[in-house]
């Protein structure tokens, strides 16, 4: 995603947001705002310093730009971002005091492929969808979805993101005054204009004087009667006069009855209540009509997401819902003018978990209260089922072709299949799918592999050691990684087809080989394997080309085949051993 941050002189260090789920930098110029001074700037090299900061340490380094016609490229190449969880930068001003720069980089490397985001796009695509409830479990990637998704349209749609997760704390009637700022500061940082009239001293004299007509002629009759010392001490009476027309004027309006008036007024003292469900203060109708500016300016969609919407206290949940539905296909009190939801976004997304919204719903209300007839207030077509495990495979498929075209090497192929393995059961979540497409290398792994094994041990590095060890880190240690494999794999009903069992001979023979080794022998359940070795060539100098297999149990009958049991103990085998 294109990002933007400026910097001034009174404020020359920030901390410039990344998307942390797949941490990634690429500068792409800096700018000089020069709005007030129109004198060219003439420094040819802007320097700032840069610093890292992860859990472990702080790095910090020094990084150029330099002009290129009117803006500055970066001459420095950024540094990969490694366990880092923060990043500051903070600009010299000593030569440039009076300006201000502005910082634009993108976050995100990869791109996911078109086939990823055809049954969202097909969903959002759709006119009627004005609200859209976007659903799955939680940890499936939800986010990491929709922030690829909007990355890849960022010519169709401008995006708000609101976390009201954030705002747990506040009270119920103050967390849509934390949401109306976050959408207000989002459109600052889009460069919408906001209103600044000025106008001339006649016509506000003109103005004043209409709205304040009493005041000025008593102040002009105090005064033409207070220059004769004869009519001086009627300025008294004056103030009096005005005191009992106030007095008439008052208990006239109390004797006046006007039904329409009433009613206006009770309306517009619930549009002024913040937190009421009909509020329409100052501040959400500004936040309308700067929408409806940035729409017309940019000629793109407006969407606010809501998310995380049931990670919060139930209490916030349903009042957000409540006030949001309220709003939908409403009319403003002027003008008879509609708009489709609070703030006049094309569209909400709210994103969540509607199984666990339900049960929330329930628990709060009873099991027979009518989930469903509430919930559908909220979208317009239905529920938008996000498959991560659908995308993830599209992915995959991506990362196969990439080596395949690459190497035309069918091992590389039977690896990955492992992957698809682990996004089907669950193990792999998408963004770690994603993180596998942008950073995975067999070439670089098998490497660093053979550099700590050595060759006498090519053999226990196996076929899926390098995938198994490049895993290792998603799950941080060996026994968080065996308890996700044996709770995802030992009671699921996958089916072991050819694939698999391919696998499983790989498995086996990494884990009960050395380089000479012709034979092996293993114990796999009750059953004492015996089993030959094929080693005749190698593979990118880390696996075997091909793996023969011969089992005999101790009474000496063929094996059958391999179990899920087998394979998931095959699997804690292998992760044991890196």
């Amino acid at each position: 995603m294109i990002r933007k941050v400026k910097f001034t002189s009174a404020n020359n260090e920030k901390s410039i947001p990344f998307f942390p789920e797949v941490p990634f930098i690429k500068l792409l110029n800096l700018e000089v705002l020069n709005e007030e001074n129109p004198k060219e700037f003439e420094t040819d090299t802007i320097t700032a310093a840069l610093n890292l900061i992860s859990n472990k340490e702080e790095k910090k380094r020094d990084f150029k730009f330099e002009k290129e016609g009117k803006l500055y490229k970066p001459i420095t190449t950024f540094p990969e971002l490694r366990d880092v969880h923060k990043i500051t930068v903070k600009f010299d001003f000593t030569d440039v005091e009076d300006y201000e720069l502005e910082l634009i980089y993108d976050d995100i490397d990869y791109k996911l492929p078109s086939e990823a985001f055809k049954e969202f796009d097909d969903h959002i695509k759709n006119e009627l969808n004005r609200k859209i409830f976007f659903s799955a479990p939680f940890g499936k990637g939800k986010s990491t979805f929709l922030e690829y998704f909007f990355e890849n349209k960022q010519d169709e749609y401008d995006i708000f993101k609101v976390f009201p997760i954030n705002y747990s704390i506040a009270s119920n009637k103050d967390i849509f005054r934390y949401i109306k700022v976050d959408i207000l500061l989002q459109l600052i940082s889009k460069g919408v204009t906001f209103d600044k009239e000025e106008f001339s001293n006649s016509l506000l004299a003109q103005q004043f004087a209409i709205n304040n007509q009493v005041s000025i002629i008593k102040s002009l009759l105090k005064i033409g009667l207070s220059l004769n010392k004869e009519t001086a001490p009627l300025t008294k009476v004056v103030d009096e006069v005005e005191d009992l027309f106030q007095k008439f004027k008052e208990f006239k309006e109390s004797n006046k009855t006007d039904d329409l008036d009433k009613a206006k007024t009770y309306i517009e003292n619930l549009y002024k209540e913040e937190g009421s469900i009909f509020e329409d203060d100052f501040h959400t109708q500004l936040i309308r009509q700067l929408v409806e500016q940035l729409e017309v300016e940019n000629d793109k969609e407006t969407v606010l997401i809501i998310d995380d919407l049931d990670r919060m206290d139930p209490e916030h949940i349903f009042r957000i819902l409540n006030v949001i539905s309220a709003h939908y296909d409403s009319y403003t009190l002027e003008d008879n003018k509609e708009f489709h939801n609070k703030f006049g976004f094309d569209k909400i997304i709210l994103v969540a978990d509607i199984n666990n919204l339900k049960s929330i719903y329930e628990h709060r209300f009873g099991k027979n209260a009518d989930f469903d007839g509430y919930i559908n207030k909220f979208y317009s077509n239905n529920v938008f089922k996000f498959d991560s495990n659908k995308v993830g495979q599209v992915l995959l498929q991506q990362l196969y072709d990439k080596y395949r075209n690459r190497y035309n090497n069918n091992d590389y192929d039977r690896s990955l299949k492992l992957l698809s393995l682990f996004n089907d059961l669950e193990i792999l979540s998408l963004r770690q799918i994603i993180k596998l497409n942008n950073n995975f290398s067999f070439r670089q792994l098998s490497n660093d592999l053979n550099k700590n094994f050595g060759k006498s041990r090519y053999f226990r590095l196996g076929l899926y050691t390098p995938i198994l060890d490049y895993l290792l880190d998603f799950y941080h240690t060996k026994d968080n990684f065996i308890k996700i494999i044996d709770l995802n794999l030992r009671n699921s009903k996958v089916e072991l087809n050819e694939s698999l069992e391919f696998i499983c001979k790989n498995l086996l023979a990494s884990i009960t080989s050395t380089f000479d080794e012709k034979i092996g022998s293993y114990t796999l359940g009750k059953s004492k394997l015996e089993f030959k070795h094929s080693h005749s060539a190698f593979a990118e100098g880390f696996m075997a080309e091909e793996i023969k297999v011969l089992i005999k149990d101790d009474t000496k009958e063929e094996f059958t085949g391999f179990t899920i049991d087998d394979l998931c103990d095959l699997l804690i085998e292998n992760i044991k051993l890196l």
